[in-house]
C-alpha cells in the first residue's frame, strides 16, 4: 500500500499505510503538513495532549486546577 500512495516521503507513506491497515484513529507527528490526508486524523503532539486533557475533564476523570470564586 505504501508504494501506491502520493506521499513525497516514503517513511510517511509507511506510517500512513500502517495506520490505515490497523484501523488507527490518528497519526501523531511534528510535521502534519507531510500527511495530505484527512483520515486518519493527523495530530501534533500538542493537539493530542490537549485532547486527552479535555477528555479527562469532560468525563470527570480530573478536576480543573483553577475554579471560579464562590461568594
Amino acid at each position: 500500500m505504501a508504494l501506491t500512495t502520493n506521499f513525497a516521503d516514503f517513511e510517511d507513506a509507511i506510517q500512513y499505510s500502517t495506520a490505515v491497515l490497523n484501523h488507527l484513529d490518528a497519526i501523531i507527528t511534528r510535521n502534519p503538513g507531510d500527511f495530505p490526508v484527512t483520515t486518519p486524523r493527523i495530530l501534533t503532539p500538542e493537539q493530542l495532549i490537549q485532547e486527552v486533557t479535555n477528555s479527562q475533564y469532560e468525563y470527570g476523570l480530573r478536576k480543573p486546577l483553577i475554579t471560579g470564586c464562590e461568594t
